[in-house]
């Protein structure tokens, strides 16, 4: 391993040379003061940009388990890979990875796209960063202190901060600043679908990948008020100034017990401020206005089966609605009850709520945004990993682990294990030829159509692989935001 060196408009940056790539680990792409909006930062004198920059502070048990750091307030860093030689004459697509963890935990330290690129060597750009998540991203506190300080997107602007950066001086580095496609899973997907609602985003990125995202994560103004205000109560403190200087112990402290109910995968998120997210953008997104490019869009078939396996789940299901969707729970109890008419065994009835759970959190709202799209003429591509058990993110984990990929199953045999390696050699030549040619395919799928107005074709991924045109795959009648209080 050899090191290198890149002049930027930010800087020069110097990193490490392998075989395959040059990597360039934690650049800052801004400074921020708690709970205030980040300002760029430039190295005119140079950066070693050798080892990755800290995580967003978050407690180390997450929901996916242990979380290693290190952690700091300090964390707004990004990383990049480049192959180590262009064989194009062109300047590469590039890939901007927005990292998921329900707007909690996570870190773009730990991609999966590098591999792309140092190990297979594909001709593109991996970039990936660190924003803030939590509390320390996303309360609303600028009624309470001033304007000057967070209105609930303070992870938003990092992650806008980033890709402006990556705009302006990814060229340096051999990428085209005029093909970025930004890509998510989970909370990634949401944020990938907030950008699109973000004027100031809307001209940076041409292309998006959401993988269970979509614009269902903005909160309404009232909505984030009334999480910020229930965070505080569990923060307990004598004046609300405290919060600037407390120890950082407390305030993720006072989170890990805010966020222990089954719905808190929602109580973080972007919200529409008026400023970065217009206060009427359902109605923009659908506008001339809106953004509109190349877009891939999947989910997974049974997103939250995990609620299939609490023997309590039937007892406990109209609560974990309500602490999901709020005041919209009845609807997805509505849908339930639609749903078990007739049906008589437990099983059944827990499988009703895996789907209604499943759709009004994930997988309706990808077919929803996919329609907003192409019916103003944009070009999207659906699909849905079906292969059992389907669970949330399992798509992802094949994506980038193959045959590992998912929650480890001891009854494994080889012919699943050989089905997932096929997926995923499918997935990863669709997903780079859509990074780099506008329009995912693969030599193992039939042809991939684009979904037309009024129609749901999507690309199943199991054990064969088929693309159809269902008449309803996800429910119907949820708004375009998940939770509201």
């Amino acid at each position: 391993m050899t090191n290198c060196s890149v002049s930027a408009p930010a800087g020069r940056f110097n990193g490490l040379q392998t075989e395959n790539a040059r990597i360039f680990r934690g650049i800052p792409y801004g400074k921020a003061e708690r709970f205030k909006r980040a300002e760029p930062v430039v190295f005119p004198d140079g950066y070693n940009a050798f080892s990755f920059g800290a995580k967003s502070i978050q407690n180390p048990e997450s929901m996916a388990g242990p979380v290693e750091g290190p952690f700091a307030e300090d964390c707004l860093f990004l990383n990049i890979v480049c192959p180590a030689e262009n064989r194009t004459g062109a300047l590469l697509p590039v890939v901007f990875d927005i990292h998921g963890g329900a707007f909690q935990t996570g870190s773009g330290n730990d991609s999966g796209l590098f591999p792309l690129v140092t190990e297979e060597g594909e001709q593109l750009i991996a970039v990936s960063i660190n924003y803030r998540l939590g509390a320390l991203g996303y309360l609303k506190l600028d009624e309470l202190l001033g304007s000057e300080y967070g209105d609930g997107n303070l992870g938003m602007y990092d992650q806008l901060l980033a890709l402006r950066w990556v705009k302006e001086n990814i060229a340096s580095f051999g990428g085209d600043p005029e093909r970025i496609t930004i890509h998510g899973v989970s909370a990634g997907g949401k944020s990938v679908g907030a950008m699109m609602l973000e004027p100031a985003a809307r001209p940076l990125f041409s292309q998006a990948i959401l993988s269970s995202g979509g614009i269902m994560a903005v909160r309404t103004p009232s909505t984030a008020r009334a999480i910020t205000k229930k965070y505080l109560e569990i923060l307990g403190l004598c004046d609300i100034k405290e919060i600037l200087s407390c120890p950082v112990e407390k305030i993720l402290s006072a989170q890990l017990t805010f966020a222990k109910s089954a719905g808190s995968t929602c109580l973080f998120g972007p919200v529409a401020d008026g400023k970065l997210i217009p206060e009427n953008w359902k109605e923009e997104i659908r506008s001339e206005k809106g953004w509109l490019g190349n877009t891939l869009i999947g989910n997974n078939l049974h997103e939250l089966v995990f609620y299939q396996m609490d023997p309590g789940i039937l007892e406990k299901a109209p609560s974990i609605a309500a602490e999901l969707f709020g005041d919209r729970a009845e609807i997805a109890v509505s849908a339930y009850e639609s749903l078990t008419s007739g049906v008589k065994t437990d099983e059944e009835k827990k499988a009703a709520w895996v789907k209604v759970f499943s759709d009004y959190m994930y997988r309706s709202h990808g077919d929803h945004l996919a329609q907003i799209l192409a019916a103003r003429g944009g070009k999207v591509w659906c699909y849905s990993f079906d292969f059992p058990p389907a669970h949330h993110a399992q798509d992802a984990m094949t994506i980038h682990m193959g045959a590992e990929g998912g929650i480890p199953n001891p009854n494994e045999t080889d012919e699943d294990k050989a089905a997932k390696t096929r997926i995923q050699k499918a997935m990863r030549e669709s997903f780079i030829r859509f990074i780099t040619e506008g329009a995912p395919s693969s030599s193992l799928l039939p042809e991939w159509k684009a979904v037309t107005p009024g129609h749901n074709e999507r690309m199943h991924l199991d054990r064969t692989f088929t693309f159809d045109d269902p008449a309803s795959p996800s429910l119907s009648g949820f708004p375009d935001d998940v939770i509201h209080l």
